[in-house]
C-alpha cells in the first residue's frame, strides 16, 4: 500500500510539472496519457507480483506441489486457512496482458490461500502423501453439480462429521479435486 500510495505522489508531481512546463500540448498530453498507463498497469501487476499467498481464484487446472492446511480454531476466533503451491496447467492467457507486466505465461510455481473446509482438508492430505511418496498429482476445481458432496453441499445436508465451523461443502472454498499424473514419457536413446 505504501508503494502505491509513493507512486501516486511521484506521478501527481511528475505531472504537476509537466502541464505547468512550457511546451506543446500534444507531447504533454501522451506524456500524461502514459503517466496514467503505468500507474494502472502498476496497480494491477503489484497483486500478482507479491511474495505473500494470492486469494485470487485458484486456476482451474493445476499441478500441487505442496499444501499446508490450518484447522479452525474456536478458542482465537480463526476461520483456518487452506495454502497450496500450484503451478496452473491452463492455456489460457489473461486478457488484462495489455495492463499488466506480470507475465501470464510463465510455467512457475504459485502460492494461493483459500478458505478452510473439512472436504477440501481431507483430500490435500491425501494429494500431500502422494507427493511425499515422490508421485506428481494434477488438480482442479470441480463445478459442484457434478459428483456425490456437490449435490449434498447444495442441498443443505452435513457432512457427519461437520461441525458448523466452516467445514463442508457450505463454506465459500472451491470443491478441489485431485488425481495422479501419469509418469513423464523419457525420449528414447
Amino acid at each position: 500500500m505504501i508503494l502505491t500510495v509513493a507512486f501516486i505522489l511521484l506521478s501527481a508531481i511528475i505531472l504537476w510539472f509537466v502541464i505547468g512546463a512550457k511546451g506543446q500540448w500534444s507531447l504533454k498530453a501522451a506524456c500524461i496519457a502514459f503517466t496514467l498507463y503505468f500507474s494502472l498497469s502498476l496497480a494491477q501487476s503489484l497483486p500478482k507480483m507479491m511474495g505473500w499467498p494470492s486469494t485470487e481464484k485458484v486456476p482451474n487446472q493445476f499441478e500441487i506441489h505442496w499444501g499446508l492446511v490450518e484447522e479452525p480454531d474456536k478458542a482465537t476466533g480463526e476461520k483456518g486457512r487452506i495454502y497450496l503451491w500450484l503451478t496452473s496447467q491452463n492455456e489460457d492467457s489473461s486478457p488484462s496482458w495489455l495492463i499488466s507486466f506480470h507475465d501470464e505465461g510463465e510455467d512457475s510455481p504459485r502460492a494461493y490461500s483459500i478458505p478452510y473446509s473439512r472436504d477440501n482438508h481431507e483430500k490435500i492430505d491425501q494429494a500431500v502423501q502422494q507427493i511425499k511418496m515422490g508421485n506428481r498429482v494434477a488438480g482442479g476445481v470441480s463445478e459442484g453439480e457434478e459428483g456425490e458432496e456437490g449435490g449434498k453441499g447444495e442441498e443443505g445436508e452435513g457432512q457427519g462429521e461437520g461441525d458448523g465451523d466452516g467445514g463442508g461443502s457450505l463454506s465459500d472454498s472451491p470443491e478441489l479435486y485431485f488425481e495422479p499424473l501419469p509418469p513423464p514419457k523419457l525420449p528414447e536413446k
